[in-house]
């Protein structure tokens, strides 16, 4: 029977049966100050935009749209700035609990630490591991040109235990992506679960 059709109940398993800790990865400050700026700023564009098409229709001293197409159009970029300031928000809150997220590397498997839970993942509970790499060229120019500039190699990783959890890590959550992507790799070989590679150039 292939491994993708195998089923088990919810794990069970806790830190303490993952044998000696041997690594703990964090989020790169550095992403996570720029983040945090990023989302500032779309917080600030969705309210601008919100707050300036609304002065715009309801001011005394706005410039009132004339016919339902216009005003039609000012209350979608109404909506589309509030929208923009929601998912500034939504990223805001997410970045800031990344502060506390950690990834600890134990003998027999890791465990994830975020917003407070922790889920385990021993290497004899996983079902396959889904590595993509992409390399991505430079984007300084554009068309047949932009073959012959230098690539930039990106690795993405999802881990699925065989209950169906599911732990997806890049670069930007863990800096040092080989702490895990090496000993998942052994793991796979001495455990045979399923390893599915894909690459591509961007």
């Amino acid at each position: 029977m292939p491994n993708e059709e195998i089923q088990f109940a919810p794990s069970t398993r806790t830190a303490d049966s993952l044998g000696a800790l041997h690594l703990e990865s964090r989020p790169g400050r550095e992403n996570l100050i720029a983040g945090i700026i990023i989302a500032i700023l779309l917080i600030l564009g969705g309210i601008v935009i919100a707050v300036f098409m609304l002065v715009q229709l309801f001011h005394p001293a706005g410039n009132r749209p004339d016919g339902i197409g216009n005003w039609i159009g000012a209350v979608v970029s109404v909506v589309f700035g509030v929208l923009i300031a929601l998912g500034g928000t939504y990223m805001l809150w997410r970045i800031m609990t990344l502060f506390s997220f950690r990834v600890r590397i134990y003998k027999l498997g890791f465990a994830v630490l975020d917003q407070g839970e922790e889920t385990i993942f021993a290497y004899d509970e996983i079902l396959k591991v889904q590595e993509a790499i992409v390399h991505e060229h430079l984007p300084i120019v554009k068309g047949p040109a932009k073959r012959l500039m230098p690539t930039r190699t990106a690795a993405f990783y999802s881990v699925t235990r065989r209950d169906g959890v599911v732990f997806s890590f890049d670069e930007n959550l863990m800096p040092h992506i080989s702490w895990l992507a090496g000993p998942l790799k052994m793991a796979a070989a001495e455990h045979q679960f399923d390893w599915y590679r894909t690459e591509e150039i961007g």
